[in-house]
């Protein structure tokens, strides 16, 4: 059983690989939100933002987009026409695969493959919610 903890810098990577394997995990989480969404399963779209946008940190989907807006700017403002090509080629790769990342993750979470449940209702403002698939 794998612990993911939220403030990781790779935490919704994590998750979309331990539903994809099919594994146990349990999500450690200082957002009330989060976890209650998870567990009551009835808003899949906020939990989808929550996931989405959601840590302390910028990787996963952020990170992606924050490169392909980068690069896209600097595509836009190169006056050469190489370097602008090569620029606009790392810009549209970093939305095929942040698009992609997306997709498999958000497949997971609708399809209502996994149960989530507190195993512990933390003390303070920290949440464990294991995850079991269905």
């Amino acid at each position: 059983m794998k612990n993911i903890n939220t403030n990781q810098k790779d935490w919704q990577k994590q998750m979309e690989g331990c539903m994809r394997n099919e594994e146990v995990f349990i999500l450690i989480t200082e957002n009330e939100d989060l976890a209650n969404k998870l567990v009551s399963g009835d808003n899949r779209i906020g939990l989808i933002k929550i996931i989405m946008f959601g840590g302390t940190s910028i990787v996963g989907v952020q990170g992606i987009a924050s490169l392909a807006a980068g690069t896209g700017i600097m595509a836009l403002a190169d006056p050469e026409p190489v370097s602008k090509t090569v620029l606009a080629v790392i810009c549209a790769i970093c939305i095929i695969c942040g698009c992609f990342f997306v997709y498999r993750l958000i497949k997971y979470m609708i399809s209502k493959k996994y149960k989530f449940e507190y195993e512990y209702d933390g003390i303070g403002k920290t949440f464990k919610v294991k995850a079991t698939p269905a």
